[in-house]
């Protein structure tokens, strides 16, 4: 059976094609993915962060965890930085909360795991570069700035440009952190919030070249699942945050 050392659930907002391959680019042998989208072809079409699609999202998250349970995975992985901070501080003792009424479960939140694994490499001055609105990152800094984590600027990757964030190329993207880095070279990393863009194939030449550590949400939440299934081997070529997996 796939899966047999661990099988990661992933509740993601809407239905990402690059998910899959992604994953599968950085986990060890034995370890599958399951995932859940909370949206469905039936729903009317919404904007991206819209306050209908962040409600749905919200109302859906105990159903997803309910049908993961369901298909005996090892973790639960809530994808969506915006998605939980815009609903404020709080929102995940909620998100706990709802889904330990269903299952006991260990439950990774994205914007935790982010947030974690931001202090794992000692980054208290970040840039972030992502597909979100400038309403949204500024969001997402307040929300972590009581974590000690300063957000010292923030980059918007347009990925309707390329007919969609899941279709961002990754030279764009490499040369967009790049370019960041250079107009703040005062800060401790680069974070890439935004786990429907791609962006897991540029992490390593990133950190090379810049000298910093650099995460995006993917391999954050990869990281932390990994972590909470009690998967060890060591993972190269992904980032500097696996070797701190592979140290604990």
């Amino acid at each position: 059976m796939y899966g047999w050392r661990a099988r990661i659930g992933i509740i993601q907002p809407g239905f990402n094609p690059h998910h899959g391959h992604e994953f599968y680019m950085m986990v060890p042998d034995g370890v599958s993915m399951t995932l859940c989208p909370i949206h469905s072809v039936e729903d009317a079409p919404t904007e991206f962060l819209a306050p209908e699609s962040l409600d749905l999202f919200l109302q859906r998250l105990p159903l997803a965890a309910r049908e993961l349970a369901a298909k005996h995975v090892s973790v639960i992985v809530q994808a969506g930085v915006p998605h939980t901070t815009a609903f404020g501080r709080g929102i995940e003792e909620r998100i706990r909360a709802q889904i330990a009424e269903i299952t006991d479960l260990p439950l990774v939140i994205d914007v935790r795991a982010c947030i974690e694994a931001i202090h794992a490499l000692q980054m208290p001055r970040v840039c972030i570069v992502s597909p979100f609105t400038d309403h949204a990152n500024g969001v997402v800094a307040d929300y972590v700035k009581p974590e000690g984590i300063d957000v010292v600027a923030s980059y918007r990757v347009r990925g309707e440009a390329f007919g969609g964030l899941n279709m961002i190329p990754m030279g764009y993207l490499y040369d967009q952190v790049k370019e960041a880095y250079r107009k703040h070279p005062n800060v401790d990393g680069m974070w890439m919030p935004g786990a429907g863009m791609p962006s897991v194939a540029v992490i390593d030449a990133l950190e090379r070249d810049l000298g910093v550590p650099v995460l995006s949400s993917k391999q954050v939440m990869v990281w932390a699942a990994l972590r909470a299934a009690r998967v060890g081997d060591p993972i190269e070529g992904y980032g500097r945050l696996f070797s701190v997996a592979a140290s604990r």
